[in-house]
């Protein structure tokens, strides 16, 4: 009888061990979990920031494009209305001489 006593007792202080790391374990656990939560809602806002950024060099970059070729369109044309005037006015001389 006094050998189940003590082997109780020693199950019962195992036990009780057990039940303090298992406590243990579950703050670290958590711990890390709030941790992890912090780093992904960082790396969200991190990336969030730069999308944006991103998205408006974008638009700045189109409508700077879109500006240069209505520029070279716009000096195309009056390239081109020159040299048909400069060969017109000879023409015109010569047809009325």
């Amino acid at each position: 009888m006094e050998e189940l006593h003590k082997q109780i007792s020693e199950y019962r202080s195992l036990l009780e061990a057990k039940t303090e790391q298992n406590a243990a374990l579950r703050s670290v656990l958590k711990a890390n979990k709030s941790a992890a939560e912090k780093a992904l809602s960082n790396l969200k806002a991190k990336y969030d920031s730069e999308k944006t950024i991103v998205t408006e060099t974008m638009v700045k970059l189109r409508n700077e494009l879109r500006l240069l070729k209505e520029d070279a369109a716009t000096f195309s044309s009056n390239r081109l209305s020159k040299n048909n005037s400069r060969h017109y006015n000879p023409l015109e001389c010569l047809s009325k001489c």
